[in-house]
Protein backbone atom coordinates (compact mmCIF):
# COMPACT_ATOMS: atom_id res chain seq x y z
CA UNK A 1 0.00 0.00 0.00
CA UNK A 2 2.80 2.21 0.85
CA UNK A 3 5.05 1.40 -2.47
CA UNK A 4 1.34 2.26 -4.31
CA UNK A 5 0.92 5.70 -2.89
CA UNK A 6 4.72 6.80 -3.33
CA UNK A 7 4.53 5.62 -7.19
CA UNK A 8 1.18 7.11 -7.41
CA UNK A 9 1.39 10.50 -5.51
CA UNK A 10 4.70 11.24 -4.42
CA UNK A 11 6.85 10.59 -6.84
CA UNK A 12 5.09 12.59 -8.97
CA UNK A 13 4.98 15.18 -7.17
CA UNK A 14 8.40 15.26 -6.53
CA UNK A 15 9.47 14.89 -10.28
CA UNK A 16 7.31 17.98 -11.23
CA UNK A 17 7.55 20.58 -9.03
CA UNK A 18 4.85 22.92 -10.62
CA UNK A 19 2.75 20.14 -9.60
CA UNK A 20 4.09 19.73 -6.28
CA UNK A 21 3.98 23.13 -5.78
CA UNK A 22 -0.17 23.11 -6.92
CA UNK A 23 -0.48 20.27 -4.68
CA UNK A 24 1.13 22.02 -1.97
CA UNK A 25 -0.83 25.00 -2.50
CA UNK A 26 -4.32 23.33 -2.46
CA UNK A 27 -3.94 21.00 0.04
CA UNK A 28 -2.85 24.60 2.15
CA UNK A 29 -5.98 26.51 0.68
CA UNK A 30 -7.79 23.19 1.95
CA UNK A 31 -6.39 23.21 5.41
CA UNK A 32 -6.96 26.61 5.18
CA UNK A 33 -10.93 26.39 4.31
CA UNK A 34 -11.23 23.75 6.70
CA UNK A 35 -9.70 25.78 9.79
CA UNK A 36 -12.07 28.85 8.47
CA UNK A 37 -15.05 26.94 8.15
CA UNK A 38 -14.78 25.32 11.58
CA UNK A 39 -14.03 28.93 13.45
CA UNK A 40 -16.67 30.41 11.65
CA UNK A 41 -19.00 27.51 12.28
CA UNK A 42 -18.55 28.13 16.43
CA UNK A 43 -18.72 31.90 15.76
CA UNK A 44 -22.40 31.58 14.12
CA UNK A 45 -23.40 28.58 16.65
CA UNK A 46 -22.31 31.10 19.45
CA UNK A 47 -23.91 33.53 17.88
CA UNK A 48 -27.37 32.16 17.40
CA UNK A 49 -26.98 30.90 21.33
CA UNK A 50 -26.98 34.94 21.78
CA UNK A 51 -29.63 35.59 19.71
CA UNK A 52 -31.77 32.94 20.71
CA UNK A 53 -31.05 33.69 24.57
CA UNK A 54 -31.88 38.08 23.79
CA UNK A 55 -35.46 36.60 22.01
CA UNK A 56 -36.07 34.85 25.31
CA UNK A 57 -35.41 36.98 27.82
CA UNK A 58 -37.19 39.80 25.49
CA UNK A 59 -40.14 37.38 24.99
CA UNK A 60 -40.42 37.33 28.83
CA UNK A 61 -39.71 40.85 29.12
CA UNK A 62 -42.85 41.50 26.77
CA UNK A 63 -45.01 38.70 28.42
CA UNK A 64 -44.30 40.85 31.80
CA UNK A 65 -45.02 44.04 30.51
CA UNK A 66 -48.22 43.27 28.79
CA UNK A 67 -49.14 41.22 32.53
CA UNK A 68 -48.60 44.37 34.40
CA UNK A 69 -50.28 46.30 31.32
CA UNK A 70 -53.37 44.17 32.24
CA UNK A 71 -52.77 44.19 35.82
CA UNK A 72 -53.27 48.19 35.54
CA UNK A 73 -56.16 47.97 33.25
CA UNK A 74 -57.75 45.95 35.55
CA UNK A 75 -57.21 48.24 38.22
CA UNK A 76 -57.80 51.48 35.91
CA UNK A 77 -61.34 50.00 35.09
CA UNK A 78 -62.05 49.17 38.50
CA UNK A 79 -61.43 52.54 39.91
CA UNK A 80 -63.60 53.86 37.09
CA UNK A 81 -66.10 51.85 37.99
CA UNK A 82 -66.03 53.04 41.68
CA UNK A 83 -66.01 56.16 40.59
CA UNK A 84 -68.53 56.17 38.28
CA UNK A 85 -70.88 54.17 40.80
CA UNK A 86 -70.46 57.16 43.73
CA UNK A 87 -71.14 60.44 40.87
CA UNK A 88 -74.21 58.00 40.31
CA UNK A 89 -75.10 57.88 44.18
CA UNK A 90 -74.16 61.39 44.41
CA UNK A 91 -76.43 62.21 41.40
CA UNK A 92 -79.44 60.48 43.00
CA UNK A 93 -78.95 62.18 46.22
CA UNK A 94 -78.78 65.24 44.72
CA UNK A 95 -81.68 64.63 42.81
CA UNK A 96 -83.70 63.51 46.04
CA UNK A 97 -82.61 67.03 47.59
CA UNK A 98 -83.93 68.72 44.69
CA UNK A 99 -87.00 67.38 45.28
CA UNK A 100 -87.29 67.60 48.95
CA UNK A 101 -86.32 71.71 48.32
CA UNK A 102 -89.30 71.52 45.21
CA UNK A 103 -92.06 70.22 47.69
CA UNK A 104 -90.62 72.32 50.38
CA UNK A 105 -91.04 74.85 47.83
CA UNK A 106 -94.34 74.31 47.43
CA UNK A 107 -95.41 73.63 51.00
CA UNK A 108 -94.21 77.31 51.70
CA UNK A 109 -96.27 78.85 48.77
CA UNK A 110 -99.04 76.86 49.22
CA UNK A 111 -98.62 78.47 53.38
CA UNK A 112 -98.31 81.56 52.25
CA UNK A 113 -101.73 81.81 50.01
Amino acid sequence: MNSLLMEAMVKPLKQYPTLGATVGTGVLCACTYWWYATSIRSTLLATQRSCQQMSDTAFHECREMLKAGERSWGVDIRSRDAQVRRLELQNVEQTRSVARLEAAMKMCLIQNV
